[in-house]
């Protein structure tokens, strides 16, 4: 595990995707041959809401990977107290949930992105 704070885990993981998206627009408008204002918009938004529903795919992979999570628990851990299989269900929420908060948030920045440039 890491010691460094959790949001600033957040702020890296949301700073390299927004980059990303950012050498991806500027790819497209390179290859487009096309560097107007309008167009550097609507790719800034095309790409944040693509990563949004990235973001809403991998909750969904996630749930259906988790089935009936209290069962799975009881019946893999089941030598943990209550307390214990609580903890280690929570943790993985959280990791799974993650990664989709970081996409939402990267999506959010670019549409942002796409409204201040237009």
């Amino acid at each position: 595990m890491s010691n460094k704070p959790w949001w600033l885990i957040l702020f890296l993981n949301v700073l390299l995707i927004d980059v990303l998206l950012a050498g991806i627009v500027m790819a497209w408008s390179w290859i487009a041959a096309d560097f107007s204002v309008v167009s550097m918009s609507n790719r800034f938004f095309i790409c944040g809401i693509a990563v949004i529903v990235i973001g809403v795919f991998g909750i969904h992979g996630y749930k259906t990977y988790l089935g009936n999570f209290s069962m799975t628990y009881s019946q893999s851990v089941s030598d943990m107290n209550t307390a214990e299989r609580t903890s280690l269900m929570m943790k993985d929420l959280l990791r799974g949930y993650g990664f989709s908060i970081v996409m939402f948030i990267a999506g959010g920045l670019a549409i942002l992105a796409a409204v201040l440039v237009s």
